[in-house]
């Protein structure tokens, strides 16, 4: 003998909250500059001197710099013991620019070039590791 049981399925519906993880940060490391960084420099390129970096989280350095919107504006930084950084995240992108960063035997080399035409102020930020030290760059861009 056989009996049916009735089964009902109760259905509650659930609400489901995702939230949008952040992007990761974009990787402005390059093996090589690139091939504009040797053939468009910069008319005038003053930046502040060669900075040694160490630290740990949270530790901020301010940079300023000043260049024309007609090329690159190298900057060559190193941490301690005249040692490249492993690697840099752009923590916040210039507006007015673009960045790159490579390596060298015993130095990091970062590129800054303005739009061409623009003027006025630019910031951007570069946390490198290892140390999770960040960087904090005001650029003046002038004619």
């Amino acid at each position: 003998m056989y009996r049916l049981i009735a089964a009902t399925a109760l259905f509650v519906p659930m609400a489901v909250v995702c939230s949008a993880a952040s992007p990761p940060a974009p990787d402005i490391n390059v093996a090589r500059p690139p091939a504009s960084f040797q053939t468009e420099k910069a008319t005038k390129c003053v930046r502040s001197p060669v900075q040694f970096g160490s630290g740990g989280p949270g530790t901020v350095q301010l940079l300023d710099f000043m260049t024309t919107s007609d090329g690159w504006c190298p900057y060559t930084v190193w941490m301690k013991g005249h040692r490249p950084w492993d690697s840099a995240t752009l923590a916040s992108a210039p507006e007015h620019g673009e960045v790159f960063v490579t390596k060298s035997s015993n130095a990091s080399i970062l590129g800054y070039r303005a739009v061409h035409g623009y003027t006025g102020t630019d910031t951007f930020e570069i946390k490198w590791q290892p140390g999770d030290v960040l960087w904090r760059f005001s650029v003046t861009v002038g004619p």
